[in-house]
């Protein structure tokens, strides 16, 4: 509910801001960019270095250059002046790199800035953020920001939005935000701040939405000398308030006032972690308005915590996660607690034991109960109502549950549920047939970590809205045939992801073609064999392929990949598969991870490899490779984590080259004929494993200078180095 009403807001005043903007952005009635704007942006995006969501693509050097007509830039119509700068980014496309916010000082009439959702450690947020004048929205939240929040932000007296959550921000909070008296939403939870809330927020009186604290915070709501707390009451337009860890709310006169001066006016209330263990004397209609209340990490169980709540009609979103409660705890079970009009209730780590005394109303949508000591034994008796139709979402993972009974169980008391979650458990039978004929609107089935025996039901192909199914780590056996052959009977079946990791399956690797959205093919760690099917290159859609620790033979080639233009993850490591890829091969796809450790790769080095330009570890070990490596190959270290193709036939020296690495890799050569100086660009890795070589020369390596500490593991044993290590 809170991510929504952040969402709907931002794309409120999003919506606003670009009405005053040209209803048509390439009209020739437009003004154009101005230059130096269009100068400063370019600056701007000389401090990225990665986008997979190529939002800058558009962003090109040149007189002509119009900068009005860049994706994610917005102008005035009338002076065209930038007005928006919207690139936020999403889980998986993101821009990485490191930037300075102070090269946009030109842009002097931006209203909206947003770089939320992004890679860029570690930028800080500058001093010089007071010369933007104009800024209404601000966003730079989830894109790991780094040092103190500057008091010149305080100076930015339009700003109506700031949303600096999730970051590794520090130090304390400006008291001049306090002047910010437009400002309606803030929030900086989810940073390392620490020392006072300053009472000069108490000024904000078109405040709605206020989120402090966060797990590694160390704020405080009064100092020793002023436990006046009159500052939070002042806040008149306060609907969504949270203050989650901050160490001091949960003092009773501290807990009291904020109950009962605020609560019959909030929508959201979260108190997380706050040390609340008891409550008197609340006021009995605190709760009217209440939408959303989060009490997580409180220790609830406490004989002075009597639970006086009625809770009204409007409570939709109850979250109680790791309270201390118990169902054996009377004053948690026999008091003035009901469940109605709940829509989300999250019990999780709890020690409920049993479910069978707790009443659910006809409305409720989402059920977490994660890690509460669950059993089967405990579920042949239940309160719950058989005609639940309105769950969605139930996850019962990290729980005691052994037998089948919990499949019969889920179908009888619901069969529209979308997503459940029983990963984690003691499952040790086989999934029975009939689970998969009756769940006909389930997206999601995790049953991961379990003991599950027996074949994948074929059922589970007959429903047509599975989107990820997830076996992992069982004992599944059999081949997936028949499973894969009922899903015909759906219209281009929408599953993404298929799990199926640390099995015994056997048999040959099906055709997949029918799942035309597959994303995530995970078959690592069975038993299979026979050739990889050519229709796997088909599969457009898909991202990340893991058949590693397979017996899957045969030849790779070029057909394989023809349309995987959007992978990302190739895992085929320990497989006796041959790659027979030609030497001018250039690849659809640009990967983060190619693991193909003991495929047969050689004896000709894969050139292919210098088109890939975003890899993050890289395994060709054991890939009867030899001969020299070409000079090229190096620079793949600069962003790599892991880099490793030992037990070649590799020779020759490697140049010392003039390269700086991005981050500090490991890297392994042992086992090959390498010789020569160690370069000293090797310096900058973590690990460095050279053993089982010809190296005779540590000058270079032993010489260099690094900033980071230096190598932390060496092995250079069995080399040809001679006489004393050197005197640098």
């Amino acid at each position: 509910m809170g991510f929504m009403l952040k969402y709907f807001y931002a794309l409120l005043m999003l919506l606003l801001l670009r009405s005053s903007l040209s209803e048509a952005v390439n009209s020739e009635s437009m003004k154009k960019c101005i230059g130096r704007e269009r100068k400063a942006l370019l600056s701007f995006k000389q401090g990225i270095y990665a986008d997979s969501a190529t939002m800058l693509s558009t962003w090109r050097d040149g007189d002509d250059e119009d900068c009005c007509n860049w994706e994610r830039v917005y102008c005035s119509k009338e002076t065209g002046h930038v007005q928006i700068l919207d690139l936020h980014g999403s889980n998986s496309l993101y821009l990485v790199g490191v930037i300075n916010i102070t090269l946009l000082n030109d842009l002097h009439d931006l209203k909206h800035l947003d770089l939320s959702c992004n890679y860029l450690y570690p930028s800080d947020i500058p001093k010089s953020i007071e010369s933007f004048t104009n800024l209404r929205y601000l966003n730079l939240s989830h894109s790991l920001f780094v040092g103190s929040i500057p008091n010149e932000l305080g100076k930015v007296s339009n700003l109506q939005y700031v949303d600096l959550s999730n970051n590794y921000l520090d130090g304390a909070i400006p008291w001049q935000i306090g002047n910010l008296s437009k400002l309606q939403y803030l929030h900086l939870g989810g940073n390392d701040l620490d020392g006072v809330i300053p009472y000069q927020l108490g000024n904000l009186s078109m405040l709605h939405t206020l989120q402090l604290g966060g797990y590694d915070s160390n704020l405080t709501v009064a100092d020793k000398n002023n436990r006046d707390v009159d500052w939070i009451s002042k806040l008149s337009s306060i609907t969504n308030l949270g203050l989650n860890n901050v160490s001091d709310v949960g003092y009773s006169h501290l807990w009291l006032q904020i109950i009962g001066k605020l609560l019959p006016q909030l929508r959201e209330l979260q108190l997380t972690g706050c040390g609340i263990t008891y409550a008197h004397d609340l006021p009995s209609n605190y709760s009217s308005s209440l939408v959303v209340l989060d009490l997580s990490f409180n220790n609830l169980s406490s004989s002075l915590f009597k639970w006086p709540f009625n809770f009204s009609s409007n409570l939709q979103e109850l979250y109680l996660r790791n309270c201390s409660l118990s169902t054996n705890d009377p004053s948690f079970l026999f008091s003035h607690f009901h469940f109605s009009s709940l829509t989300v209730l999250d019990l999780s780590y709890n020690d409920l034991m049993s479910v069978m005394k707790l009443n659910f109303g006809s409305t409720l949508q989402e059920l977490y109960l994660i890690n509460c000591s669950l059993s089967s034994n405990n579920l042949i008796v239940t309160s719950f109502d058989p005609n639940l139709t309105s769950l969605l979402h139930l996850d019962m993972s990290f729980n005691h549950f052994t037998s089948s009974t919990i499949f019969h169980w889920i179908s009888n008391f619901t069969f529209n549920l979308y997503e459940v979650y029983l990963n984690n458990n003691l499952l040790g039978s086989s999934i029975p047939e009939s689970f998969g004929n009756t769940m006909n609107s389930l997206k999601v089935l995790d049953l991961n970590s379990n003991y599950l025996q027996g074949e994948v039901p074929t059922s589970l192909g007959n429903i047509c809205t599975l989107k990820s199914l997830t076996l992992g780590y069982n004992n599944l056996s059999g081949d997936l045939q028949s499973f894969i052959s009922n899903t015909s009977r759906c219209d281009r079946h929408p599953l993404q992801s298929l799990y199926f990791p640390g099995n015994r399956l056997t048999g040959m690797l099906p055709d997949l073609s029918a799942f035309f959205f597959l994303q995530d093919l995970d078959l690592s760690h069975n038993k299979l064999k026979g050739k990889i099917p050519e229709s796997l290159g088909s599969q457009s859609q898909l991202k990340y392929l893991r058949l590693n620790d397979n017996d899957l033979g045969g030849a790779i080639t070029e057909s394989h990949f023809r349309n995987l233009s959007n992978l990302l993850v190739l895992s085929l490591s320990y497989n006796p598969l041959a790659l027979n890829i030609s030497s001018s091969w250039i690849p659809p796809f640009q990967l983060y991870h190619l693991l193909m450790a003991s495929c047969m790769i050689g004896p000709n080095f894969p050139h292919w490899l210098r088109n890939q330009h975003e890899l993050y570890s890289l395994d060709i070990s054991n890939g009867s490779l030899s001969g020299f490596i070409p000079e090229w190959f190096w620079q793949l270290l600069k962003d790599l984590d892991y880099m490793n193709i030992s037990s070649n036939n590799f020779s020759g020296q490697i140049s010392n080259l003039p390269l700086e690495f991005n981050h500090r890799p490991i890297i392994i050569l042992t086992s090959n004929n390498f010789e020569g100086a160690v370069p000293s660009f090797f310096g900058q890795a973590s690990e460095l494993h050279l053993s089982k070589n010809k190296f005779s020369n540590l000058m270079l390596l032993a010489c260099s200078q690094t900033e980071d500490g230096g190598i932390l593991i060496l092995d250079i044993s069995n080399n040809q180095l001679k006489g004393h290590l050197p005197n640098c």
